[in-house]
């Protein structure tokens, strides 16, 4: 019954996947009688020693050096299978003669274990030699025994080549079904469900890719390539805040996502302002800002942070002409998380933090102006460098200041601020 189970889903493994016709499992003028597989012998026992099972566990998701340590320690409980977890790892390892020669030393002791095949094919077609992968599934299907093994073996000799991830996903899930405790099968599955979710969501099918996205990753948690597909998902179906979520995960494990999450962020903004949440809107645009989108690339984001941190400005220049220097110092700031690039609002902030005798605070308000006015090209209407060179003095760095007004005389000497500068530097 099984068996005729296997042959419903396995018709024909060359056309199946894709490549030249085989030989000949029968010779011309023998009957159906003398072809007849015999009955299919019974599935081959995997041992449950649970240290076996992190063995498999080990090599599946390869982690190699954990491997090694386990096989060391416990490959010979697994009995049968153990030359065919050593080929797995062999292979993993980068060793494909060694792979191929546990697979044939399995093959010697058990020549009758349709598990043999599957793990050949598996192995020579991670090789790129699939006709060879072919020829091994063939052979396994006449051994009897072991369907779940070769329908994974099939699915993952698909999902291989170019287009097979549909047909191979069809065949891991077979394999599933058979066999629930199939080993070597979480993989397969995750990397299928990612090939038909980054097919469908190419084609413009979001919903249907985000099935399999999380299909996925519950196959395989941890895949960075995963995460990236469900964050793709997510963010054309304007799910925004979990799919920057997964774009940080990525950035943390070792991609490169800061340009793709300013662009999402703007996205995120524009969809809030639609909604008529100005406050999201400006958090996401200002996340946009931080990761380096510049106003070109906000948009219409660009004019609303300068308007909100224009507002702040003006709340900020009030509550110090009233005296009230901590509520202009938490406006400035509050401008300045709206708008780094905000100068009248750093340059404020400094004039606040010197007079609240924060000097060390009022020389870097104060240098970060300079700096971005600088590099801008942009001309200060007062002398910055001479605020910062009062405050350099009072933080208790008179060289610096003198640096400070001895190179604003270099860059303005006709500056009708040039003789206070020279005053400033007789004082030093």
């Amino acid at each position: 019954m099984r068996r005729a189970m296997l042959r419903a889903v396995l018709p024909g493994l060359s056309a199946l996947l894709g490549l030249l016709p085989l030989f000949a499992c029968s010779r011309p003028g023998e009957t159906a009688a003398a072809t007849a597989a015999p009955p299919a012998p019974p599935a081959p026992q995997r041992s449950q020693d649970p240290r076996v099972v992190e063995l498999r566990r080990a090599i599946e998701f390869g982690r190699l050096d954990l491997a090694r340590t386990l096989f060391d320690q416990v490959g010979s409980a697994a009995g049968a299978e153990a030359p065919l977890l050593r080929a797995r790892l062999e292979l993993l390892s980068g060793d494909a003669v060694a792979a191929l020669r546990a697979v044939e030393e399995a093959r010697a002791a058990a020549p009758a274990d349709a598990r043999v095949p599957a793990v050949a094919a598996e192995v020579y077609a991670s090789l790129g030699r699939f006709e060879a992968a072919a020829r091994e599934l063939e052979l396994g299907e006449t051994l009897g025994g072991g369907q779940a093994d070769l329908e994974r073996a099939t699915g993952v000799v698909l999902i291989l080549q170019p287009g097979g991830g549909e047909r191979g996903l069809a065949h891991l899930e077979a394999a599933l079904a058979l066999d629930p405790a199939t080993p070597f099968l979480d993989r397969p599955l995750s990397q299928a469900h990612l090939l038909e979710g980054r097919r469908l969501l190419s084609q413009g099918g979001a919903k249907e890719a985000l099935v399999h996205a999380r299909a996925a990753a519950q196959h395989d948690p941890l895949e960075l390539d995963v995460k990236e597909l469900l964050a793709d998902c997510l963010q054309v179906l304007n799910d925004f805040d979990e799919a920057l979520a997964l774009y940080e995960e990525l950035e943390e494990g070792g991609k490169d996502t800061r340009a793709l999450r300013a662009d999402v962020h703007q996205r995120a903004g524009t969809f809030e302002l639609f909604r008529k949440d100005r406050v999201k809107a400006l958090e996401h645009y200002k996340q946009a800002r931080a990761l380096g989108l510049d106003d070109a690339g906000l948009g219409f984001g660009a004019t609303l942070l300068k308007d909100e941190a224009d507002a702040a400005v003006e709340r900020g220049i009030a509550a110090y002409e009233a005296g009230d220097f901590e509520g202009a110092r938490r406006a400035f700031e509050q401008a300045l998380e709206v708008d780094t690039t905000h100068l009248a609002a750093r340059n404020h902030l400094g004039v606040v933090l010197f007079h609240q005798q924060d000097y060390p605070g009022a020389c870097a308000a104060w240098r970060a102006v300079l700096d971005a006015a600088r590099a801008a090209g942009v001309e200060l209407p007062e002398p910055v460098e001479l605020n910062l060179a009062r405050a350099q003095k009072l933080a208790g760095s008179p060289e610096e200041a003198r640096a400070t007004v001895e190179d604003f005389l270099r860059r303005s000497p006709e500056s009708p601020f040039a003789p206070e500068a020279e005053e400033i530097l007789r004082r030093l």
